[in-house]
C-alpha cells in the first residue's frame, strides 16, 4: 500500500519529514515552515530536478533522495554546510557536484544500484 498525498500540517519545529512514495512532483510549501529541519526524505517520489529550495534548511542533517528521477544534483547542494548523510540510491546520477566537497561534515554519501 503506497500513502496517497493528503494535504498536512507541520509545526515550524519540526524536526524529521517522510514523504516516502507519496509520488509528489515537487516539495510541499508547507514543508517550508520547518525551519529547524534535520531530516527530509523524498524517496520514492517524482522530483525530476534536484529541489534548489532545499538549501534553505541550514540545520538539515540527513537528505534521502533516492528512487527519484534526478539525474544530476545541483552545486547548490554545497550550501547544506550541516548535511551528515545524502542518500541518492536507485538513481541515474551521472556525475557527483563539486559542491559536495564544500560539505566538511558529510560522512555518508550512499549510491547504490546507481547507472549511467
Amino acid at each position: 500500500l503506497n500513502p496517497q498525498p493528503q494535504k498536512t500540517s507541520f509545526d515550524s519545529n519540526q524536526s524529521i519529514i517522510n514523504y516516502d512514495g507519496w509520488k509528489l512532483k515537487e516539495i510541499p510549501q508547507e514543508v517550508f515552515a520547518c525551519k529547524r529541519l534535520k531530516k527530509l526524505v523524498f524517496s520514492r517520489n517524482d522530483l525530476k530536478e534536484f529541489p534548489l529550495e532545499i538549501t534553505q534548511f541550514k540545520e538539515l542533517r540527513t537528505l534521502d533522495l533516492s528512487m527519484t528521477p534526478i539525474d544530476v544534483i545541483s552545486d547548490e547542494i554545497g550550501e547544506l554546510s550541516n548535511l551528515k548523510k545524502l542518500h541518492l540510491n536507485y538513481n541515474y546520477h551521472l556525475d557527483l557536484p563539486e559542491g559536495l566537497k564544500k560539505l566538511q561534515n558529510l560522512e555518508e554519501v550512499s549510491m547504490y544500484y546507481n547507472y549511467k
